[in-house]
């Protein structure tokens, strides 16, 4: 972003930008402009970030560990409605499953293309059975950092409900088809590859409310204020409101396709398209425009 921002500044009055920003846990914008308490993941930025997104050049920005809007531990609570202005030319991504670690982090020996572990996740899914035969069973297949402890206080066992899970990744993904609701925890970022990892498996991740609570909301996703809140009872509760707003079988061909970077690819267009349409019949009377479909930028 900020490599970004130094040729955002230079481009005509008539350009049109359509951002899209990702691959870091930095929360996005505010914790990267410095509002958050975590001062080593902020960095010197070209210009303010009220300045940035109230530019008439750039037309829409989709983020990653999004932060604008809400509270979370890392960037704190925003002042910012979620009806402003500004808010509206922001927008959160999902940062999806682990994919890059098998392959590109490891000797090369032994990495395992992206493409290879998204077919692996999507044959064992096919195997799973649907939410509705999973018990109502809480998962919490990850160690006790501390980051997070508190999970792990009111989760374990005598007082907590949830079955805490070690072991390799495919048993792990075999263990969350025994389970409706898996304990999703934030990772180094507000998201979490995990609570993805769980949807694309068929089960309801369980995520402590925050800044991306508007983007988990089209999704079975349950949200709970403190980790406290879950309990036997809330289990029965959580599945009564999943099927509520998603019916009997939430995990059906459209939550499917939402989960895929195609869909979020088509709705960034979609969005890049009638934003462009907006500003064409906004500059009528003033010249034409420079569009610029699709930027996208590492943090």
């Amino acid at each position: 972003v900020p490599a970004f921002l130094e040729r955002f500044v230079a481009f005509p009055p008539s350009a049109r930008v359509t951002l899209v920003s990702g691959q870091e846990d930095v929360g996005m914008p505010r914790e990267l402009w410095g509002l958050g308490v975590r001062r080593d993941m902020s960095v010197p930025m070209r210009v303010p970030l009220e300045r940035f997104l109230s530019d008439e050049r750039l037309l829409h920005w989709w983020v990653q560990n999004y932060d604008l809007v809400g509270c979370n531990p890392y960037s704190g609570c925003s002042q910012l409605a979620a009806d402003s202005p500004l808010a509206r030319k922001v927008s959160p991504i999902p940062i999806g499953l682990d994919l890059h670690t098998l392959a590109e982090k490891l000797p090369p020996r032994k990495r395992q293309p992206a493409c290879e572990q998204q077919a692996e996740i999507d044959a064992l899914a096919a195997t799973l059975p649907q939410l509705r035969a999973r018990p109502d069973r809480l998962l919490a297949p990850f160690k006790c950092r501390q980051d997070r402890l508190d999970a792990c206080a009111a989760l374990q066992p005598p007082a907590g409900i949830a079955t805490f899970f070690h072991g390799a990744r495919s048993a792990m993904w075999r263990a969350m088809g025994d389970h409706a609701f898996v304990a999703a925890p934030r990772g180094h970022g507000v998201d979490t590859h995990r609570l993805w990892e769980v949807l694309a498996l068929g089960s309801v991740p369980v995520a402590i409310a925050s800044s991306l609570d508007r983007l988990y909301a089209d999704f079975p996703v349950v949200t709970i204020a403190r980790w406290a809140d879950a309990n036997a009872s809330a289990l029965r509760v959580w599945r009564a409101r999943i099927e509520r707003q998603f019916g009997a079988e939430p995990f059906g061909a459209h939550v499917r396709e939402a989960l895929t970077g195609r869909s979020w690819a088509e709705r960034i267009g979609r969005r890049h398209e009638a934003d462009m349409g907006a500003a064409v019949g906004a500059y009528m009377g003033g010249g034409a425009l420079d569009a610029q479909p699709f930027l996208p930028a590492r943090t």
